[in-house]
């Protein structure tokens, strides 16, 4: 039973890798305050106590199962008590100091901001990386959150991912009377509009200014690796393999997918570049080999060692990559149980992602630069 969760939280984690929504040109056009991510927007408003000017922040996250993009959720953040916020949204004070959460990425954003302490319970414990204080509990599994756990640990919010418009999980733990707030930069499909999410993070802890101030550094990072690669003349040169077979079955992402764009910045050619599937596009053994039998580098290789590699499948070692050992994994940085900063200070920091990519691809363009989150396989 714990192998076949491992295997679905597995099929999770390439969905959240190759999500994609109907177009990358969706972010409504009221989208205020961010400059990548679609799925939410922030705004400063100004109201009158007796005379008294105070503000509020209002935040926006939008519905990406329905046409238009409507909202689907509006959060009112105050620090003062007794501001007036419109009647539409939740009023929350903050900034708050007791949180639980339902995905080990939104961990990684607390923890990239400083306000790991106020985590007070996590799902799927076991596979968090980021250290936590030992009293914070389990609260069992995420796809089916044990509300009794919730109900216990008396958060003042539960961040969670949200799948579908009434997403199961959400709906029983607000029948249960906890705040959820539906999390989506699962969805972003442009690197640094996933790293954004940490200036949503950062609105209710009131670590506005750091979350910016961190926000700006690693976007200034992405985008001059963006160019270097550009100015090098080596870009595309390098053509590159991503996933492995499970069960006859080989997923790669499209190219408007988060990993297809890494790959398209790193100045990776790719064989699904042009391709604009919605999610993870699934392949035979035989549409692999047509179409990356000769790839210059593999990342993402579900294993550790090339000997593990090919004890799952002996026909990954038909690939050159394999032959060549340029064989990578994203596991550099993992727990004995299953934990992975990939999915947690990873998602924060793209800039360290691509420059692995490109540390792998194109060294020369990168100096000595060891890579943080890749790992060859050996």
């Amino acid at each position: 039973m714990k192998g076949m969760k491992r295997y679905i939280i597995l099929l999770c984690a390439v969905g959240a890798m190759c999500a994609c929504t109907r177009k990358a040109t969706d972010k409504p056009a009221d989208c205020i305050g961010t400059q990548y991510a679609h799925y939410f927007a922030m705004a400063e408003h100004d109201t009158t106590v007796n005379g008294t000017t105070r503000q509020y922040k209002e935040l926006r996250i939008y519905n990406p199962w329905e046409e238009g993009q409507p909202v689907l959720q509006r959060y009112y953040l105050i620090r003062e008590a007794e501001t007036p916020v419109p009647a539409d949204g939740v009023l929350l004070q903050v900034p708050l100091t007791r949180v639980a959460t339902g995905s080990c990425t939104h961990i990684g954003y607390i923890d990239y901001l400083g306000a790991t302490d106020a985590i007070c319970g996590v799902t799927d414990k076991y596979l968090v990386y980021t250290p936590l204080r030992d009293e914070v509990p389990n609260l069992g599994d995420c796809m089916v959150p044990d509300v009794e756990r919730f109900l216990s640990v008396q958060p003042q919010v539960v961040f969670m991912s949200a799948y579908s418009t009434n997403d199961a999980a959400t709906t029983r733990l607000q029948k249960a009377g906890l705040t959820v707030v539906p999390v989506m930069e699962w969805l972003e499909n442009d690197p640094l509009g996933r790293a954004e999410w940490m200036r949503f993070f950062g609105a209710f802890f009131c670590l506005e200014e750091h979350a910016d101030s961190l926000f700006a550094r690693t976007a200034n990072e992405y985008n001059q690796l963006k160019t270097t690669i550009e100015q090098s003349g080596l870009a595309y040169s390098k053509s590159v393999l991503s996933g492995g077979s499970f069960r006859g079955t080989w997923y790669v992402p499209s190219g408007s997918t988060y990993m297809g764009r890494l790959f398209a910045d790193a100045g990776a050619r790719y064989a699904y570049a042009e391709d604009q599937t919605n999610g993870s596009v699934p392949l035979s053994i035989e549409q692999v080999l047509a179409s990356f039998k000769d790839a210059d580098v593999w990342v993402g290789a579900p294993a550790m060692t090339l000997h593990e590699l090919e004890e799952m499948d002996s026909k990954h070692t038909w690939f050159k990559a394999f032959q060549d050992s340029t064989v990578y994994t994203f596991k550099a940085r993992t727990t004995p149980t299953g934990g992975n900063d990939f999915w947690e200070a990873g998602v924060c920091e793209p800039d360290r992602i691509l420059n692995d990519l490109i540390s792998v691809l194109y060294p020369s363009v990168v100096g000595q630069s060891t890579p943080k989150y890749m790992i060859q396989l050996r």
